[in-house]
């Protein structure tokens, strides 16, 4: 039988608390373009997330995601223009480890609808 407060007691209890934390990461969106982006949405494919209205240089909360990679897809409105960054894949590529981290998108060409992202590790 464990006592209560025997060592062996919190050293279960310490290996199931550190057995059972989630290894997340948390992305938010700076909008480093001069136009207001609405309805933003990205995928991960570790999960999806709705960032809704990011204006010129601001940056969103952060939302949480299962996994993530160094680029995403990225949906996004510009007035009533549809803009994506849409990757081929990810074949290569590590994921991020759990902590907080920002894409930085900007608007490359506004003929072809464009995005360009940057990782930025906060």
């Amino acid at each position: 039988m464990i006592k209560k407060n025997s060592p062996t007691l919190i050293f279960i209890l310490f290996l199931f608390l550190t057995s059972c934390t989630t290894k997340e990461v948390n992305l938010r969106i700076r909008n480093t373009s001069p136009y207001t982006y609405d309805s933003v949405v990205v995928n991960t494919t570790g999960s999806e997330n709705t960032y809704g209205t990011i204006a010129p240089g601001t940056a969103s909360d952060y939302k949480v995601f299962d996994y993530a990679y160094s680029y995403a897809h990225i949906s996004l409105y510009i007035d009533t223009a549809h803009y994506q960054l849409i990757p081929i894949d990810y074949v290569g590529e590590q994921k991020l480890k759990s902590g907080n981290y920002t894409y930085e998108v900007s608007v490359y060409d506004t003929v072809n609808r464009q995005l360009v992202l940057m990782l930025v590790e906060d």
